[in-house]
């Protein structure tokens, strides 16, 4: 299964922000072997994926149920490419502000 993205409307993590969902309003997520994974993205802007913004849960039923349960995923869709591939001759500059191009 390749990973998902989907919108969060929840923030259920014990001891994190409560509602770290409003300004990271995206999610994408993927499975190993034996755990979840998901990384939080922001909705605006240049939709930056915030791989600080991590939450790793080991596997319990689907991947979709759980991002359902603690992210409150909504619109869940499937990646188009597999995980850690990319596409060549495509540049994504490393730019903070939206003024920068």
């Amino acid at each position: 299964m390749n990973g998902i993205y989907y919108r969060n409307t929840q923030t259920n993590i014990p001891r994190w922000i409560d509602n770290l969902h409003e300004r990271n309003a995206l999610g994408y997520a993927y499975e190993t072997d034996s755990h979840f994974v998901h990384i939080y993205g922001k909705n605006y802007d240049f939709n930056v994926i915030s791989v600080g913004l991590t939450a790793i849960e080991g596997k319990s039923g689907s991947l979709r149920d759980w991002v359902i349960r603690v992210f409150g995923a909504q619109d869940v869709k499937p990646l188009q490419l597999p995980i850690g591939s990319s596409i060549e001759n495509v540049w994504r500059p490393s730019l903070y502000y939206t003024g920068h191009p």
